[in-house]
């Protein structure tokens, strides 16, 4: 009986996604660079992106942890979790499907490395789109 009721719980592997799947992409940051970040599709539930940052900068290495967006409807979201001072500024910007996309600017005399887990397809580019229309929520 129990291992009827057990059985019936338990997923089935049928090599699809179902649910929520995080996952997890790493991209080298250039100094004097702008990086687009981006859902691939619209979103109906609440799902952040963490953004890890290990940045080296004037010779001095620094880790940052901040949640990014996830909200619809206009709602803006941006939390420094670990780190004090972040040394990129983020922009960010309402998009048509009326969610926030989110640019970074690595500084000069800066590089390094952005980890970004997420629950969604996330699009990651470097882009030379100019940033008068978007709105920092992060500065250096």
């Amino acid at each position: 009986m129990i291992q009827i009721l057990l059985g019936e719980l338990l997923p089935l592997s049928t090599n699809t996604n179902k649910g929520l799947t995080r996952r997890t992409a790493y991209f080298d940051l250039i100094q004097g660079k702008l990086y687009k970040i981006a859902y691939k599709e619209e979103l109906h539930v609440y799902k952040p992106v963490i953004c890890l940052l290990y940045v080296l900068r004037n010779g001095i290495s620094s880790c940052y942890v901040a949640s990014l967006s996830g909200y619809r409807n206009g709602v803006s979201h941006f939390k420094l979790i670990c780190g004090n001072d972040i040394q990129f500024k983020l922009y960010q910007k309402l998009n048509s499907t009326n969610y926030f996309d989110i640019m970074l600017e690595c500084p000069d005399n800066s590089a390094g490395i952005m980890e970004i887990k997420a629950m969604d397809d996330l699009t990651v580019i470097e882009t030379t789109e100019p940033l008068r229309d978007w709105q920092q929520i992060a500065t250096e």
